[in-house]
């Protein structure tokens, strides 16, 4: 697909999220990250909505994850659950303060296995704002959990709140123009800096509109690799505010970044 190249001259501050080291997973021998997935949509309030699934092939038995994070400041999670051969249990977080967590789950798994952990949260007030050539944009900068292990492969999938036609339902319809047409701004360096960049449609089954999506990925990523793609938004597409009105007295302040 096609490189959006801008002047980063004109690009201003971005805020980095979900950055940080982890511990390895409990037990003498470590596991083999095979794949993170993660799945970020961006809603029109400025949300953003995540299902981060770490996919690991077992060494040796272990009943959970020393520590995994941090998380978004402000996030409020959802769901978490871990899968294996087409099974899927819940799993329990253990708030460890910092937006890290250690998972229990609830099981000893076998060597010669893979197992998926996905965790579903979200996060207010994630989108700082900027300008270029004019024009005002929220930035979308977010990063996954660095690991101290090896990763086979990370997947980064932007669904974001660009509206495209009824009938471009396959990826090959989403043309330069399209992208073009919709104004989002991507440097050229951060596109070259990955494996793949790909822009394609996602359908919404119970509204029947489609949404322009960026696939993101890089395959055999060392220990503590950086993974941080950047994706600059028209602020037409947003409805809510970059930081919340102060909170009246008495009532329940929002989750907030810090």
């Amino acid at each position: 697909m096609k490189k959006i190249l801008r002047s980063t001259a004109a690009l201003l501050v971005i805020v980095t999220l979900g950055l940080g080291l982890t511990d390895t997973l409990r037990a003498a021998g470590p596991p083999i990250i095979t794949q993170v997935d993660a799945q970020v949509t961006v809603l029109s309030d400025g949300m953003l909505d995540i299902k981060y699934r770490l996919t690991f092939h077992e060494t040796e038995s272990r009943s959970g994850i020393t520590t995994m994070g941090p998380f978004d400041a402000g996030h409020q999670m959802l769901d978490s659950h871990v899968e294996q051969d087409g099974r899927e249990t819940p799993v329990t977080l253990n708030d460890k303060g910092g937006n890290f967590y250690g998972v229990d789950l609830g099981f000893n798994t076998q060597p010669g296995l893979d197992y998926t952990v996905q965790i579903h949260y979200r996060v207010a007030y994630a989108l700082d704002e900027t300008t270029a050539d004019g024009a005002s944009y929220r930035v979308l900068a977010w990063a996954p959990i660095q690991w101290n292990l090896e990763i086979g492969e990370q997947i980064v999938t932007f669904i974001l709140p660009i509206e495209l036609p009824a009938d471009v339902t396959e990826p090959e319809q989403v043309t330069d123009e399209l992208v073009d047409q919709a104004g989002i701004l991507v440097d050229d360096s951060v596109v070259a800096s990955f494996d793949r960049w790909v822009y394609y449609p996602t359908p919404d089954e119970t509204s029947g509109q489609n949404w322009l999506s960026i696939y993101i990925s890089k395959a055999n990523l060392p220990p503590q690799a950086s993974f941080q793609p950047t994706v600059y938004l028209p602020t037409r597409y947003f409805s809510g505010p970059v930081k919340p009105e102060p909170t009246p007295a008495g009532a329940i302040p929002p989750p907030q970044e810090t």
